[in-house]
């Protein structure tokens, strides 16, 4: 009987041994471009306990397909496609976007009802719906209306070190464009004005502090266990977004939504366009052009999604996409601000060049 149980368990090993390498071979057998994956982990354990970064990752996947339109990784056992050539890029992100709608969940959706409704964990019909909804939130007429709010968060992040009546300040650069990243999500995603440098300790910065806070070596593990086995995602109970923070942010969105439905307030933010969906009453740009906002490429006709949803918007669907719009631009931006002022700090020329550019006479000359 030992021995029967032993044999059993080498022949599913042995399985389970050659099915990986199989998957870890996806790519190759298709003359597709791929790296050394490491069995189980593929390319991602290194980012995974952090003895190096994503970007540094993805950089090194980016460079073995050199010469190549596109190149093949393997996150754990799952073949994933890197394309390096921008015209391919622009074809599957932007033209024709709509034809890929399913992506990898990396959170078992039902663990989690809030992050189970964000854009990010939709497929299908669901995701081009919400996809269709949150567009114009980034066309560029949209933007300049927003512009105006992310402006008076700009003004804040002056006017608090301008106060400071010293001939040298310092500055704790991440921090500080942490706090102002908060308050313009805050302002255009969330329709609540936060002044995070003013008072530091306000309770929408510090669960928003919560909700980006991934050192959890505990919750890390589920995390890494989940992608592994994606089968015992009941046993793990992983959740992204905590009961205290949902309570928090779900009460901020009702609250919002209340106010400006018994008062009628309009404001050029998310909750706003969200909250048009609501009344059927969601109109096209006033112009007759097509309004592509920052993009490089036009996306395609049945990309912009013609069918309407069946049903309202729940409350904690708008919820759901204002957190997930706060949790990729809460570190994010800040960070991106930081490498930009290091650069401005090191080259003064082109410091000096934008001041000049955006001086009321700069303005002028260049006709803005």
């Amino acid at each position: 009987m030992l021995i029967i149980l032993v044999l059993g368990v080498i022949t599913v090993l042995v399985f389970i041994y050659f099915y990986i390498v199989k998957r870890q071979n996806y790519f190759k057998d298709r003359g597709i471009t791929q790296g050394k994956p490491m069995f189980l982990f593929g390319h991602s354990l290194g980012a995974l306990i952090h003895t190096r970064t994503w970007t540094d990752l993805v950089q090194s996947v980016y460079n073995q397909g050199a010469g190549n339109r596109y190149t093949g990784m393997y996150h754990f056992h799952f073949p994933l496609l890197v394309l390096r050539d921008p015209e391919l890029l622009k074809q599957v992100a932007i033209k024709d976007f709509d034809h890929f709608t399913d992506h990898i969940s990396f959170l078992p959706t039902d663990s989690d009802p809030l992050f189970s409704k964000s854009l990010v964990a939709l497929h299908g019909r669901e995701w081009r719906e919400m996809r269709a909804l949150l567009s114009p939130c980034f066309t560029s007429s949209k933007m300049r209306f927003m512009f105006n709010l992310i402006n008076e968060s700009a003004e804040n992040l002056a006017e608090h070190f301008l106060k400071k009546d010293e001939n040298v300040v310092e500055v704790e650069m991440k921090n500080a464009f942490t706090r102002f990243s908060s308050d313009v999500v805050a302002t255009t995603a969330c329709g609540i004005k936060v002044n995070s440098l003013e008072n530091p300790k306000n309770e929408f910065y510090l669960m928003g502090q919560k909700a980006t806070d991934f050192s959890d070596i505990w919750k890390n593990i589920k995390f890494l266990l989940y992608l592994i086995v994606p089968y015992i995602k009941k046993v793990l109970k992983i959740q992204l977004i905590t009961d205290d923070v949902f309570t928090f942010f779900r009460g901020l969105i009702d609250e919002t939504i209340k106010v400006r439905e018994e008062k009628g307030v309009v404001r050029p933010d998310m909750i706003h366009l969200l909250l048009e969906t609501r009344k059927g009453i969601r109109k096209e740009e006033e112009t007759n052009d097509v309004d592509t906002g920052f993009a490089t490429a036009e996306e395609s006709p049945s990309g912009l999604v013609k069918e309407k949803l069946h049903r309202a918007l729940t409350n904690e669907e708008i919820t759901a996409q204002a957190l997930i719009l706060f949790t990729a631009g809460f570190d994010s931006v800040s960070s991106a601000m930081c490498f930009a002022a290091y650069e401005l700090t090191v080259n003064q020329d082109i410091k000096k060049g934008l001041e000049r550019r955006f001086t009321p006479r700069g303005r002028r000359a260049k006709g803005s």
